[in-house]
């Protein structure tokens, strides 16, 4: 994007008006018609010409907050006047010291400034389960928990260098989000931050979060978008250029891509989420463009920086690029002069990438997970009604149940389509689904199902054992030879929802958090009388509810059979 304002040496031959870009959680949210998310973001980015020497930020220092970290939870290594984590020796390549930890806390404060001291984008009512992936000092952990008093806050890192006195209600464990997630409990959010340099496959992580949400939950990331980026030509050649670009292909030297961020929108989807959400913001390098909140940023970014030089390309270049200590510090020394040179219209590039699940996975590979999926339903007229398969539901052909093994992308790409196919927002098929319907409408529940077991080999396998032996079963009986299973529609009664008188409906709260999620009005009751059910989908999100209800028509009195009244009115 190019502008007057953007191209190298002169000044602008126009005064624009001030921007200095969101000031509100809302406006973070909100783009430009006809651009880019990123392209919009970047019009809040200007270089400032008529530098007065900061006068927006003068007088500014940058603090951070003191932490209180009980020294005997150090376990670590020491390398070239470093330490780094024990656990996992070598995985992660940024040091666990105190210099470090100062940072961590400086970067938590940008991030603040960043999000207009939002900790999430991500507005979760009351919840109850909240995990942070690469928890660092855990200060999100921390300051989350302490907003959302009834949250359960987890937070996980391979160094232990959180402080020792934490709210009741935050506790942190010593964990790799690359291995086996062996949580107890789903989540309501999930969130990680700056976890460009932390592994070696994203993915995984991501696949992880995909099984561990609750309906409705949410997974956030926010990260940094590595490497630098400038509106003009001004960072080219330079040593912080030269510096940056030498440590990320080092890090790949040694197995890890620092520029997995930028994919994280087709990670998610590759994983099976849809309808991903990406926000993007800039941190400009020093305080040179315009604006008292992006001469802010860049004073908090110019800070964080010139603390990030040694301790992000220490571990990469003298393990996987052959530098001495004494070469590392050398070069670092000659970007400290580039990191304030506000000639160098230079800018690292944020990116806050969200996504609500609505759905829920059973255990797989275990039989219980398939016992708990089987239940004949019955419908209105006594008869049985047979539920589809899971090969069915995902629409998957026939033939493909004889295959050993079924590519996991073409599992995630059945997912995927069979969610957008069934969304109430996206399908063309009619909103009110009925069990008797002429048009099959899956439940988000009985697709999360089927991929859940269809996608391991254990599951699968015991799946089509037992799905070939009730086909045989019923083969022999006459039958269609059509496995029964649960729909997933909760079935409840219309007394168990709340009436408001006021807006004359009935309601009920939702597992995404809608307090009025299902919402009945007397006219949809009417509509439905003649079938005494009514399905009734959450407004906040895809989950279905089934109300039973039955009808007392006015006139008619009852007969006498000599029993007392008000008992006949009780049993009424």
């Amino acid at each position: 994007m190019a502008t007057e304002d953007h191209q190298k040496g002169g000044s602008p031959t126009s005064t624009e008006p001030r921007d200095d870009g969101p000031t509100n959680a809302a406006s973070l949210l909100s783009g430009t018609s006809g651009v880019s998310a990123e392209e919009s973001a970047l019009q809040h980015l200007n270089v400032d010409y008529n530098d007065d020497g900061d006068s927006a930020v003068g007088g500014m220092t940058v603090q951070t907050s003191t932490i209180s970290v009980n020294s005997s939870f150090y376990n670590y290594v020491e390398e070239n006047g470093r330490t780094y984590h024990k656990y996992k020796e070598g995985k992660y390549m940024m040091p666990n010291d105190a210099l470090e930890i100062d940072r961590l806390e400086l970067q938590h404060q940008l991030w603040l400034i960043t999000l207009c001291d939002e900790l999430s984008l991500v507005q979760v009512k009351n919840p109850q389960n909240v995990l942070d992936i690469g928890t660092g000092t855990g200060s999100w952990a921390i300051e989350f928990a302490n907003r959302y008093p009834s949250a359960h806050v987890i937070g996980c890192d391979l160094s232990p260098i959180q402080p020792e006195y934490v709210p009741s209600n935050c506790h942190f464990e010593i964990d790799d989000a690359e291995d086996e997630w062996t949580y107890s409990q789903k989540f309501d959010l999930i969130h990680g931050r700056a976890l460009v340099t932390c592994f070696k496959d994203p993915s995984i992580v991501i696949a992880s979060a995909f099984n561990s949400l609750v309906p409705g939950g949410y997974l956030e990331l926010q990260d940094l978008i590595l490497p630098l980026r400038a509106i003009d030509d001004t960072l080219q050649g330079t040593s912080l250029d030269h510096w940056l670009t030498t440590t990320i292909d080092a890090a790949a030297m040694l197995g890890t891509c620092w520029k997995h961020s930028g994919d994280y929108v087709r990670l998610l989807e590759e994983a099976g989420f849809v309808d991903v959400v990406e926000n993007h913001f800039q941190w400009p390098m020093n305080t040179w463009p315009k604006g008292e909140r992006m001469k802010v940023l860049g004073r908090y970014m110019q800070e964080n920086l010139l603390r990030i030089l040694e301790s992000l390309s220490m571990a990469p270049l003298t393990r996987g690029a052959g530098f001495t200590k004494e070469k590392v510090l050398e070069l670092t020394a000659e970007v400290r002069k580039d990191v304030v040179n506000k000639s160098i219209h230079a800018y690292l590039p944020v990116v806050v990438v969200l996504k609500l699940f609505a759905c829920w996975f059973l255990e797989s590979s275990t039989s219980s997970a398939i016992q708990k999926s089987r239940g004949n339903i019955t419908a209105s007229d006594g008869s049985m009604t047979n539920i589809p398969t899971h090969y069915e539901i995902l629409g998957l052909p026939e033939t493909i149940r004889n295959d050993f093994t079924i590519p996991v992308q073409t599992l995630r790409g059945a997912y995927r389509r069979a969610l957008l196919q069934n969304h109430p927002d996206k399908s063309q098929l009619p909103p009110k689904p009925t069990l008797t319907s002429q048009h099959t409408v899956y439940s988000i529940d009985q697709i999360s199902e089927a991929f859940s077991i269809l996608s391991d080999g254990k599951s699968r396998a015991k799946y089509d054992k037992e799905l070939k032996l009730q086909n045989n079963s019923a083969n022999a009986a006459g039958e269609k030879g059509k496995q029964a299973f649960r729909t997933g529609v909760e079935t409840v009664d219309l007394d168990d929802l709340e009436f408001g008188e006021a807006q004359e409906e009935w309601y009920r709260s939702c597992r995404c958090g809608d307090e009025r999620g299902f919402l009945i009005k007397e006219t949809d009751l009417e509509e439905a009388a003649e079938d005494g059910e009514l399905n009734v989908g959450c407004k906040g999100c895809s989950l279905w509810l089934k109300v039973l209800f039955g009808v007392i028509e006015e006139g008619i009195k009852p007969v006498d059979t000599g029993e007392d009244t008000d008992d006949l009115k009780e049993a009424l």
